[in-house]
């Protein structure tokens, strides 16, 4: 429906250089996707015409346009995580979410993308890379595992929870991990199976509370830190030390 070329037309393109062109686009006017290839005829080196073949993409394209929207959904949803993401592939990290800078107190992805091992403490770094290795080869191997790992920005120890998978990333096998900061955690772990008189000489703070917050027990570090005897403690809940309005979001927290 124009006397002008459409934009980057192989027809008129092949009429000014005499060379074959291929176009691929959306069509308007036929309502899908096409692959257009012109080819030169020549007659003693002159040209005196040309030929058209039409191949219809739609399908194809239909479905890479699908397949991209639930990858950049998969994204959004990696980079949303309350985990830590990690694909490693030959040994280096090739993709982390920014919650892995952030569990290992990198500042940058440049600081890690590319690199190996260089946030697993040095004495377990051999450990991750056999099982890696072995998960590569498709050997069993456990797929949840725990690891020292190391923060670059003040080089303190971490405890790192992880769930791996063997997957294939840009056409080659990978390493895909999720891993959790379980620090805090571990110290509870020894904490609760320390005597209420270890407990009572630790510098951390320690309380307890049953089902409806009510304290149960305080340590002498978290008794010095409120203010608060135990026996003035036994009678109040944790609540009592949080704001009005955060009440609400520790209670769904801890439920």
């Amino acid at each position: 429906n124009s006397n002008v070329p459409l934009k980057d037309c192989p027809h008129a393109q092949l009429l000014i250089d005499k060379k074959q062109h291929v176009y691929e686009g959306y069509d308007n006017v036929l309502k899908g996707y096409f692959v257009v290839t012109c080819s030169p005829i020549f007659d003693d080196k002159k040209l005196i015409g040309s030929v058209h073949s039409l191949i219809d993409i739609t399908d194809r394209k239909e479905t890479e346009n699908k397949l991209k929207e639930i990858s950049e959904q998969y994204e959004a949803a990696i980079e949303l995580s309350n985990d830590a993401v990690a694909i490693v592939q030959d040994g280096k990290h090739v993709f982390v979410n920014k919650k892995f800078l952030e569990i290992f107190g990198f500042s940058s992805f440049d600081e890690i993308v590319g690199k190996g091992y260089i946030n697993v403490y040095p004495s377990d770094v051999e450990f991750i890379k056999d099982l890696n290795t072995r998960r590569i080869q498709g050997l069993e191997v456990p797929k949840r595992y725990e690891f020292r790992g190391i923060r670059k920005d003040d080089n303190r120890s971490i405890c790192i929870e992880v769930s791996a998978a063997r997957i294939t990333f840009k056409g080659k096998i990978a390493t895909l991990s999720y891993l959790r900061d379980v620090t805090n955690r571990k110290k509870y772990e020894q904490f609760q199976n320390l005597p209420i008189s270890t407990l009572d000489n630790i510098p951390e703070m320690v309380c307890r509370h049953d089902s409806n917050f009510k304290f149960t027990y305080a340590n002498e570090t978290y008794c010095k830190f409120v203010g608060k005897t135990r026996e003035e403690l036994e009678t109040m809940t944790l609540f009592d030390f949080v704001p009005s309005d955060e009440i609400e979001r520790l209670k769904e927290y801890l439920n």
